[in-house]
């Protein structure tokens, strides 16, 4: 019986050796399990939609802290856009990657591939992508502070918040030339509020306190000797007596 099983496989081989027309065999492979389909990544779509959110995010934090003047003005703040979008959107793009690299290798082991450097670099890549967010956090944190800086010290070297000079004005009302800082000097309090006064011009109104004084009043240092003459009398107390007082002998009994 072996041997009868032995000369139909033989036959079976040496038809399939002799087939002419090998373009005729079927391979058989509508019983196979269909692919899991894999998740593609637009590199080139990914680096250019990081790069336009940290645009985005850096035109906004700026925004937040200066004036479009200010924005227009200072060259060297442009400059720092440039350069901080261009950080932000690479770090974005390797979380990015990451991340794509991350469900590639999950793909592949869920597929079947049980090879133990799969493990190993699928740890070591989930590790790398939870220091890369801690970093990519305390940057935007950092380079929030080093914004709000400089905002303040736009803010010193502008005077922000002083009052501005007529144009042309070069002496002073204030009693003094202005410095090449743009600061004024001043001779005394009087002389600031003086030359305050001519820049301000109706947006100051003079007050005059009018004092209101009552003849009977007690404060009243004019009449004080009047007074306590004419409350002694209201009193009872005769206002020629010397004031003398004695003390009864009860009191220490």
């Amino acid at each position: 019986m072996e041997k009868v099983v032995q000369e139909k496989i033989k036959e079976n081989l040496d038809s399939i050796i002799m087939e002419e027309n090998l373009d005729s065999l079927e391979t058989g492979t509508s019983d196979l399990p269909r692919l899991k389909t894999s998740v593609t990544m637009d590199f080139a779509g990914e680096k250019n939609s990081s790069a336009s959110e940290a645009k985005t995010l850096l035109d906004s934090l700026v925004k937040f802290y200066f004036d479009s003047d200010a924005i227009e003005e200072n060259a060297y703040l442009e400059y720092r856009k440039k350069i901080d979008s261009m950080n932000i959107s690479s770090m974005m793009f390797q979380l990015k990657s990451g991340q794509h690299a991350i469900t590639k290798l999950l793909e592949e082991i869920d597929m079947g591939n049980m090879h133990p450097r799969l493990f190993e670099v699928l740890a070591q890549l989930q590790g790398q992508i939870m220091q890369m967010s801690k970093d990519h956090q305390t940057y935007l944190d950092k380079m929030e502070k080093g914004y709000k800086n400089m905002k303040d010290q736009v803010d010193d070297k502008n005077y922000n918040g002083g009052i501005a000079l007529p144009p042309g004005e070069t002496e002073g009302s204030f009693g003094g030339p202005i410095t090449e800082n743009g600061g004024i000097k001043s001779r005394g309090t009087k002389g600031l509020m003086e030359g305050l006064r001519g820049i301000l011009g109706g947006d100051i109104v003079d007050v005059n306190p009018v004092e209101i004084t009552n003849e009977n009043s007690v404060v009243n240092a004019r009449k004080k000797a009047e007074l306590d003459s004419l409350h002694a009398k209201e009193s009872g107390v005769d206002p020629d007596s010397s004031g003398d007082y004695e003390i009864e002998d009860d009191i220490f009994s």
